[in-house]
C-alpha cells in the first residue's frame, strides 16, 4: 500500500474517532489544502529534478482535506503531508502538517504547504488561534510559517512563528475581531528550501499543529486525533527513507 493510500484509509478512521458538533456561527465557503515536495541529486548542476504536488478543496463544507507527496532525486529526500478537519458547522477546525528533508548529497530539497479557508461570520466576537510546533533534526532547515486572517484588504491577524534556527518546541497563540456578516480568509502558508551546494546536515522534519475557533464556537477537532491520519504515512516514509539510505 502507497504513503497515500495509508493516509486516506488513517483519514476514515481518525474522523471515526474526532467527533464534531454541528455549529451555526460561520457560513462556511471553500478551503483547500496543497503539499509539493522537490529534490534535486546534485545541487551545483541542478540534476535530476523532481517536483511532487498535490492537495484537495471543497465549495460545500466537507469534514477533511488530506494529501500526502514525497519527492526523491538520487539520495535526496522531500516530502510533505497535511490534514484539515472541520466542525461539522465549520466554525471551528484543526490543520495538521508534517515534512522533512534529507540531504546526505548536498543537493537542494523544499517543499511546500498552503491551507486556506473563506468563511462568513455568523457573530460578532473573537477569532482565537493556537499553534504547535515541533521538529527533530537541524531547526536551520525548517521554514518560517505566514498566517494571515484577512477581511476585504485588510489583516485582521497576521503571525508568523518558527523559521530557521527558532527555538523548539515552540507553541502560541493569537487573536482577531470578526464581524457578523463579513467574509474571511484564514491562510496558514509555508515553504521551507534548502539551496543544493549548502553541504550535507541539512536534516529535518517539523510537525505542526493549528486549532482555530469562530465566536462562539466550541469543540474543536482534536488535533491529537487529527495526528492519527499521519501515522501510518509517517512511518511508511520512515522505511521509505531507511531504504534510500543503504
Amino acid at each position: 500500500m502507497t504513503n497515500i493510500s495509508r493516509f486516506a484509509a488513517l483519514s476514515a478512521v481518525a474522523l471515526a474517532v474526532a467527533g464534531t458538533l454541528p455549529g451555526v456561527l460561520a457560513t462556511p465557503i471553500s478551503a483547500s489544502l496543497s503539499v509539493s515536495a522537490n529534490a534535486v541529486d546534485d545541487g551545483y548542476n541542478n540534476g535530476n529534478p523532481v517536483t511532487q504536488t498535490g492537495g484537495e478543496s471543497w465549495g460545500a463544507l466537507d469534514s477533511t482535506l488530506s494529501d500526502s507527496v514525497t519527492a526523491v532525486s538520487g539520495n535526496n529526500i522531500s516530502y510533505a503531508n497535511a490534514v484539515a478537519s472541520f466542525s461539522a458547522g465549520g466554525d471551528s477546525g484543526s490543520v495538521v502538517v508534517n515534512y522533512g528533508i534529507t540531504t546526505p548529497d548536498a543537493g537542494g530539497v523544499g517543499s511546500s504547504q498552503t491551507w486556506i479557508y473563506r468563511f462568513t461570520a455568523d457573530a460578532t466576537g473573537t477569532f482565537t488561534f493556537d499553534y504547535n510546533l515541533n521538529v527533530t533534526g537541524n531547526p536551520w532547515a525548517m521554514g518560517l510559517w505566514q498566517i494571515y486572517l484577512i477581511q476585504g484588504s485588510s489583516f485582521v491577524m497576521s503571525d508568523s512563528p518558527g523559521g530557521a534556527g527558532a527555538a523548539y518546541p515552540l507553541s502560541g497563540s493569537n487573536t482577531g475581531t470578526l464581524t457578523a456578516g463579513d467574509t474571511y480568509y484564514f491562510d496558514i502558508i509555508s515553504g521551507p528550501n534548502i539551496g543544493g551546494g549548502l553541504g550535507s546536515g541539512w536534516d529535518g522534519s517539523e510537525t505542526a499543529t493549528f486549532d482555530f475557533t469562530l465566536p462562539g464556537g466550541s469543540n474543536v477537532p482534536d488535533s491529537a486525533n487529527t495526528l492519527v491520519m499521519l501515522t501510518a504515512s509517517l512511518s511508511g516514509l520512515a522505511a521509505f527513507r531507511r531504504r534510500f539510505a543503504k
